[in-house]
């Protein structure tokens, strides 16, 4: 209504432009390069606004010719965008009917349009583990990785296939990796907590318990059931490491190096800490250094951990300080790995060390 009415005044407007001009005779006289020119007033006029006609459409011409590259790149640009998104949420849609093959398919399609890899990971991925193809699942969620806006995506799509696997380790790593990336998500503290009261990792457990109780994933009472299962195994744990370990000190003590040497594991790694590492057949030297050196084993509490502490005779630390420590790690009742400190020694200086009886 107000268009119409806008018009009929800009109408009425020039109309009056006209009368009065109609009632204003008069003679223009133009002189130029020797020619001249005599008109009326209104014909002049009249030609100053065709010529200011032609002079606005040649302009819109050249503004067409010369934005219409643009305009068509962004308008093709724009179809594309609306094609991936389409192919995006037909993807998604096979996803939910358990159509892998028809979501692989608009997955790839919606990569080639949109090339927004971030867009397209997941649908890629999840299309893969609905196709049975995990290598190519893993791919996509590693790519995942890569990108700070799908990287907690990817973890928990590492996350469940490592324990679809029963990979137990990777999905270790990965839960840890979730709740660092988010420390609020109840389902990466509830994972990292079953599969680290799994592996045993009882101090660790502890930590992850009390941040699964913040996020209400564990109740009072499973939290006291699974404080009274920690301490047991602990205290089991513990028992054997003990022996395991005493029987270690005893076989190096005795020089009974065949003795020692069976209750290394084939893949064992050792640590010389600020020397040299080693891992396999190649541990099987180390002993042989310990067989020329009056050195002698003890089981104690090193900072509250089982640990050997090493007497060597003649050492600047006196006979009756260590002159350094050795860790073990154990691994089905054997040792996995060895971290021998004898090239620092000033490590002992200041230890909180007991000797067990």
């Amino acid at each position: 209504m107000l268009r119409t009415l806008f018009f009929f005044l800009k109408l009425a407007v020039l109309l009056a432009v006209a009368v009065w001009l109609a009632g204003q005779p008069g003679q223009v006289s133009l002189v130029w390069l020797g020619w001249r020119v005599d008109t009326s007033v209104g014909i002049l006029l009249a030609a100053v606004l065709v010529l200011a006609v032609i002079v606005a459409l040649i302009y819109r011409l050249w503004r067409f010719l010369v934005r219409s590259p643009a305009e068509i790149a962004r308008s093709r640009h724009e179809k594309r965008r609306r094609q991936g998104y389409r192919a995006l949420t037909q993807g998604m849609v096979a996803l939910a009917a358990g159509d892998a093959i028809e979501a692989e398919r608009q997955s790839k399609k919606a990569d080639i349009l949109l090339n927004e890899p971030p867009l397209t990971l997941l649908l890629a991925a999840q299309a893969a583990q609905l196709n049975g193809d995990e290598a190519a699942a893993t791919r996509y969620f590693e790519a995942m990785l890569a990108r700070p806006e799908t990287s907690f995506l990817g973890v928990r799509g590492l996350l469940m296939q490592a324990m679809r696997g029963g990979d137990d380790r990777a999905a270790l790593g990965y839960a840890g990796r979730a709740l660092a990336e988010r420390p609020n998500t109840p389902w990466a503290a509830e994972a990292l907590l079953d599969l680290q009261l799994r592996a045993g990792q009882w101090q660790a457990a502890a930590a992850t318990l009390k941040q699964a109780r913040k996020l209400k994933v564990v109740d009072d009472a499973r939290a006291h059931r699974i404080r009274a299962v920690m301490l047991t195994e602990e205290a089991r744990v513990e028992a054997t490491t003990r022996a395991t370990l005493d029987r270690y000190a005893s076989l190096f003590n005795a020089r009974d190096w065949d003795g020692v040497r069976a209750l290394v594991s084939d893949d064992c790694r050792l640590d010389l800490v600020s020397k040299s590492q080693r891992r396999g057949k190649q541990v099987g030297a180390y002993f042989a250094r310990y067989e020329k050196e009056d050195v002698a084993l003890r089981v104690g509490r090193l900072e509250g951990r089982l640990a050997c502490a090493a007497y060597a005779k003649g050492s600047a630390a006196g006979a009756d300080r260590p002159a350094y420590f050795i860790l073990l790690e154990l691994e089905a009742g054997l040792v996995a790995a060895i971290r021998d400190f004898r090239y620092v020694p000033y490590i002992s200086a200041e230890a909180d060390f007991e000797i067990l009886a």
